[in-house]
């Protein structure tokens, strides 16, 4: 069976980019009509493209996400205009002027690459690629290996220094939610195996949440003979850490937000806090990776 999810990805955004191209802020319309979901797990395979060859594939991984990065600076800023509200003026008008120097860049971008046209031509065509392959899924389950094996290194470097919300706790959540968008993202070429193992982790990291949430059920297809495999138990771990991460990345924004326009509080008592949520996220990696090394159970072939 031949299978290209990227495709199906590009074909939306395709359709998206037309609707948007007649709109008045067509920035706007992308972020407010789902288009960075759609643009998040086109960038996942982009990177695995990108690794099989990166010459070939640069310009679409780097297009892609300079979209897709854009958008993501608009929503972190809707975000906290909601925290601000009208009543925190200073901060309110802040976030403002973000979101729309934001949507008219990305409306600059869009409008001189005439909506990427040619290049989601290109890649929307099914038959440009086959992941579905002996060699492309050893490929993948290589990389995906490699980029679960680079976050633990990541935390053991900066394990004694891990301090800094933006550079170690949103970088660190960064590199290990790709594991999941890229199991999403690939459409079926990743499946969860469920097992009648017993581990001493369990309660720590696995709740109802994490049994019931919809991001921890890959898309099922019956086409693909030999998914790669995922330990049920230690995926809903690996979701857990994920969701852990960014309660406390949020909360570590907010204060700094607040610090500066709502609160007005002094830096003292805002390094005091995010000194607590960085210790809560040092506690939770160094379960993941060293006292129980979870991130070793992932694959199951």
């Amino acid at each position: 069976m031949h299978h290209n999810p990227l495709s199906t990805y590009l074909l939306e955004t395709q359709k998206l980019f037309t609707k948007a191209k007649s709109n008045n802020n067509p920035a706007k319309y992308l972020f407010d009509n789902g288009a960075r979901t759609l643009l998040f797990n086109a960038q996942a395979i982009g990177r695995i493209l990108y690794a099989i060859n990166n010459e070939e594939h640069r310009k679409f991984l780097k297009s892609i996400k300079k979209i897709e990065d854009t958008l993501g600076i608009i929503d972190y800023y809707v975000t906290l205009q909601k925290l601000a509200t009208t009543k925190n003026k200073p901060a309110f008008d802040e976030c403002s002027k973000k979101i729309e120097k934001n949507y008219s860049k990305l409306n600059k971008r869009l409008l001189k690459k005439d909506f990427y046209a040619k290049l989601l031509a290109d890649y929307s065509n099914p038959k440009k690629i086959n992941f579905n392959t002996t060699v492309n899924k050893a490929f993948i389950r290589d990389f995906l290996k490699q980029e679960l094996a680079e976050c633990e290194s990541f935390y053991l470097k900066n394990a004694n220094q891990f301090k800094d919300i933006e550079l170690h706790l949103h970088e660190m959540r960064r590199k290990i939610r790709w594991i999941s968008i890229y199991a999403q993202a690939l459409n079926g070429l990743v499946q969860i195996k469920s097992g009648t193992a017993k581990y001493s982790w369990e309660k720590e990291f696995i709740s109802e949440t994490e049994k019931k949430s919809p991001f921890n059920k890959l898309p099922k297809n019956t086409g693909i003979k030999t998914p790669i495999e995922f330990n049920q138990k230690a995926f809903y771990a690996l979701s857990r850490v994920i969701l852990e991460l960014g309660k406390l990345k949020d909360e570590g924004q907010l204060n700094e937000f607040k610090s500066h326009y709502v609160a007005k509080t002094g830096s003292s008592s805002t390094a005091l806090k995010q000194t607590k949520l960085m210790q809560k996220a040092n506690q939770l990696l160094n379960s993941y990776f060293v006292k129980n090394k979870i991130n070793s159970y992932l694959f199951v072939n």
